[in-house]
């Protein structure tokens, strides 16, 4: 098979027709930053704020773009040794949300929201009568009845206004904050900045696929070592790798900080913020772990020196372990409706912690090939998080709204806050069977062999893919295996061995395994199977994958030919 010509038909299937421009993205369709509507104002304003030497607040949402969004506008203003202060949120919020406390932002003279603000009409204005300007530099869609009100205290530039001499609806709060600083122009290390602005693009799963956004986000990957934490975090992928990709980074950094904004506390976020941003880095720190002698065979107490950088990746691992524990618990306490194309978990008891919702209502995705819900009532309403992609419907927010059953919709077009009154969930339901299931099931982008060559060159070019340009799904048609060659761990990993390449599937039950091996005729069986390629590294040993979306397993046509023992 020519993997090449594999490659390119999957990259134009995915709309991509520039397969070298795709692959080399060049600056030649970055946006002047000041084709956007507020971007001279705003400068305008930052700049008479730093001469008065006024104090500063900077209003931090605690995820990847929002962290990285903050990090942009501290790394600039630091260098005029500014009164700045970086608030979080209490718990997983954004904007100008009710944990933040607006008394304490009246002792200040500029509110800067990256990445967020642009619908807190009520709270801006109440900053404004207060004598307190805002600047905002945000992304999220643009709210009529909620959108702030310019005037002479409060600058909006958002990449979403019809007010643009020209938009760049992709970029997400640390690219629009990248585009602010290249419009102030006077901060010397914007490699860094690009940086920063590429792990926010990727940790919002932004559509880079055009030129202009692939090439931040590949430039500031060029850069990554600028942020010392997100090198800690990618260390053994660099080793065996050599390089990152966006999809490196959606699985490695990316979710730790997600964890923190989910499940971290105020200490947490400020940690995380700080090694991002080399705050008080320097050094090593000892701390107390355990170590297995080989001889007794027991687990014995020693002290250990790391990096400060090793201690906060550590910590972060400590919390996510944390988060998914947590979203275990809340999955096994939900009431699943599966009604027409969507489905819907409420949960059974309230929980004080509600900030997974998001991460079980996409678990619910994969689960049931459908967008989904998670619910709780609170305050007498049914509030939560939804989720989907474009596999099912366009734009799942704008669907939501337009049922006229939820009282809001806010966030991304398959990522949001939803809220729907009790009295309406049936009349939301009934319109969820108007969503057809078109797409529905896996999109197989070719039939091949597991071959290692193929593993290998996918892994070679696992950079085209990531955000909305998906990873290749591929069939692998009367793989023959053992059950010798089939084995199950405590923890639910499956792995069907194939000779050099390994067919593995996670969170699978032992009924599961134990209805596979009685499916199996003398011990042998010929498996149809669906999945991605991956290559990851364990103990420097180069591990070649088939991470598993589904499998059938056919009747033996013949037994003793072509089966890996």
């Amino acid at each position: 098979m020519n993997y090449k010509e594999l490659l390119i038909d999957i990259l134009r299937k995915r709309g991509i027709e520039d397969i070298g421009l795709y692959q080399c993205p060049t600056p030649q369709d970055n946006i002047n930053p000041f084709d956007f509507h507020g971007m001279k104002k705003g400068v305008d304003l930052l700049r008479k704020h730093i001469t008065n030497k006024s104090r500063i607040v900077v209003v931090s949402d605690c995820d990847a773009d929002g962290q990285t969004s903050a990090s942009i506008i501290y790394q600039y203003l630091k260098q005029f040794d500014c009164d700045m202060t970086v608030l979080f949120h209490l718990a997983k919020a954004h904007g100008l949300s009710e944990d933040i406390d607006i008394n304490v932002l009246k002792t200040v003279d500029l509110v800067i929201l990256p990445d967020a603000g642009t619908n807190d009409r009520e709270q801006v204005a109440n900053l404004n009568s207060n004598g307190i300007d805002v600047l905002i530099i945000d992304h999220h869609d643009i709210l009529k009845d909620k959108v702030v009100e310019e005037n002479e205290q409060t600058v909006l530039i958002n990449n979403q206004s019809i007010k643009n001499i020209n938009t760049d609806r992709e970029l997400t709060g640390a690219g629009m904050c990248y585009k602010f600083i290249e419009a102030l122009g006077d901060y010397e290390n914007m490699n860094k900045i690009l940086a920063y602005a590429s792990l926010g693009q990727i940790g919002d799963v932004s559509d880079y696929s055009k030129n202009g956004i692939r090439w931040l986000v590949f430039e500031g990957i060029k850069h990554m070592d600028e942020i010392p934490l997100v090198m800690e975090s990618a260390k053994e992928i660099v080793k065996y790798k050599k390089s990152i990709t966006p999809i490196d980074l959606g699985f490695g950094i990316i979710p730790l900080i997600n964890a923190v904004c989910r499940m971290g506390t105020q200490e947490d976020k400020i940690m995380l913020f700080n090694a991002l941003n080399d705050i008080d880095m320097s050094g090593n720190v000892t701390i107390e772990t355990t170590k297995l002698n080989k001889r007794t065979r027991k687990r014995e107490g020693v002290t250990k020196t790391i990096s400060k950088y090793e201690k906060v990746i550590s910590d972060l691992q400590k919390i996510k372990a944390r988060q998914n524990n947590h979203a275990k618990k809340v999955s096994k306490n939900l009431d699943i409706i599966e009604n027409g194309g969507i489905v819907i978990g409420i949960k059974k008891a309230k929980e004080e912690n509600c900030s997974t919702t998001g991460l079980v209502a996409q678990q619910l995705v994969t689960k049931y090939d459908k967008p989904a819900l998670v619910l709780e009532e609170r305050d007498g309403q049914l509030t939560g998080s939804a989720r989907s992609n474009s596999k099912y419907i366009d734009d799942f927010r704008k669907w939501c709204e337009n049922t006229k059953s939820v009282n809001y919709a806010e966030g991304h077009s398959h990522s949001f806050g939803i809220s729907i009154d009790p009295s309406k969930l049936n009349e939301f339901k009934s319109c969820s069977k108007a969503i057809k299931e078109q797409g529905r099931g896996i999109e197989i982008d070719a039939v091949v062999q597991p071959e290692e060559e193929l593993v290998d060159f996918m892994d070679r070019y696992r950079g085209m893919f990531g955000g909305v340009i998906k990873k290749p799904i591929f069939k692998f048609e009367n793989v023959k295996i053992s059950a010798f060659n089939i084995t199950i761990s405590k923890n639910g990993y499956l792995q069907l061995n194939y000779g050099g390449v390994k067919f593995v599937k996670f969170g699978v039950k032992e009924e599961e395994y134990y209805n596979i091996i009685q499916q199996l005729e003398n011990g042998y069986g010929s498996f149809d199977i669906v999945g991605e390629t991956n290559v990851s590294c364990w103990l420097g040993k180069k591990i070649r994958q088939v991470i598993i979306s589904s499998y059938t397993i056919k009747p033996i046509e013949d037994e003793w030919n072509n089966f890996d023992f």
